[in-house]
């Protein structure tokens, strides 16, 4: 499989909005009855349709041998890249461990940590809306060569919550009171009134045109 590193941005973006309820074209929502799939560029993966790079890879391999070693009397070969196919096939999502029924709504931990949705943060009852919220942060990736929302925490924690909702915050403003109200957790990041408790200087406004690079 191709990695996701040469997938044209354009027909990564048309197909797994297009096809997203439909199984046997590599769903992001796996059917209409699943969802919560852990999607990342890892988990995605392009049919092989130019056998050419297949054929190419053979001859390559015969004509200059990959680098190996032994372990415990087990060969072990360097890694040796596929060319860039002529033509892309279809996208498949692969690994689907963590999907869940999406017609049962529940609020468990879920997702990339930079693809979480704020649902996901406040440990709000979700669905559906996560995966979609999941595949625009993903496409913005293709796009733009680097993620939308980090989450690193400005004290060196690493990945936390509430730097990841300073993010969102400060791109997007504040989630909707009607949500809020809806999160266990949204009392040790937001007041009753929405307002956010923790803008830091990862919670800066700033519209998503302004975040914009390769896109132009």
């Amino acid at each position: 499989m191709a990695s996701i590193t040469y997938t044209p941005s354009v027909n990564l973006s048309i197909q797994v909005c297009y096809r997203r309820n439909h199984v046997d074209t590599g769903t992001l929502i796996l059917t209409r009855d699943w969802g919560g799939a852990d999607i990342k560029a890892d988990n995605i993966l392009h049919a092989i349709v130019d056998q050419g790079i297949l054929e190419a890879f053979v001859k390559d391999e015969m004509e200059r041998p990959s680098p190996r070693k032994y372990i415990d009397g087990a060969p072990v070969y360097m890694s040796r890249h596929f060319g860039l196919p002529a033509d892309f096939g279809r996208i498949v999502l692969s690994d689907f461990a963590s999907s869940v029924r999406g017609d049962l709504k529940r609020n468990h931990d879920a997702q990339p940590n930079v693809y979480r949705s704020p649902e996901v943060m406040i440990k709000a009852a979700w669905s559906y809306p996560v995966d979609i919220w999941n595949v625009g942060a993903m496409i913005w990736d293709v796009f733009e060569g680097g993620h939308l929302f980090y989450g690193e925490d400005p004290t060196g924690k690493g990945y936390t919550t509430r730097a990841h909702l300073a993010e969102v915050v400060g791109l997007l403003g504040s989630p909707p009171l009607d949500l809020l109200e809806r999160g266990v957790r949204s009392k040790e990041f937001f007041s009753e009134d929405g307002q956010f408790y923790y803008c830091t200087s990862t919670c800066t406004s700033e519209s998503v045109c302004e975040r914009e690079t390769g896109a132009h």
